[in-house]
């Protein structure tokens, strides 16, 4: 029990510095959903806007069984045609046809700021 303890408020601690290390303007997933996910094609496309935060990066995961995600893409910037927005294009050959759900996430010195919700994936 007094390791448990010890633990979390190392971990508390932690966070708490993390956090208080974002800028204020981090990033957040904006608009009425948190992203849109299509399939036109043999292609996935993702789009989703969020203010910006420099330094940061996105990635795309995937998961089979609604706890281990794997990235599938990477986003480096947003989409230079349209301020605060970022786009995915991914071709359905490479993804695992085990995928079923899909998230999108900010990483800012290799710690992720933000996680977005999940949407299904369907891949057929």
């Amino acid at each position: 029990m007094k390791r448990l303890l010890v633990f979390l408020f190392v971990y508390g601690a932690f966070i708490g510095l993390v956090e208080a290390q974002l800028p204020s303007n981090s990033s957040i997933l904006t608009g009425k959903q948190a992203f849109s996910l299509e399939r036109r094609g043999s292609y996935l496309f993702l789009k989703w806007k969020a203010v910006s935060t420099p330094n940061s990066y996105w990635t795309v995961q995937a998961n089979t069984n609604g706890m281990e995600f794997f990235t599938i893409g990477l986003v480096m910037g947003e989409d230079p045609g349209e301020q605060h927005a970022y786009r995915c294009k991914q071709s359905v050959a490479t993804i695992d046809k085990r995928y079923r759900l899909v998230r999108i996430q900010q990483i800012l010195n290799d710690i992720i700021i933000r996680t977005s919700g999940f949407k299904a994936l369907r891949t057929k």
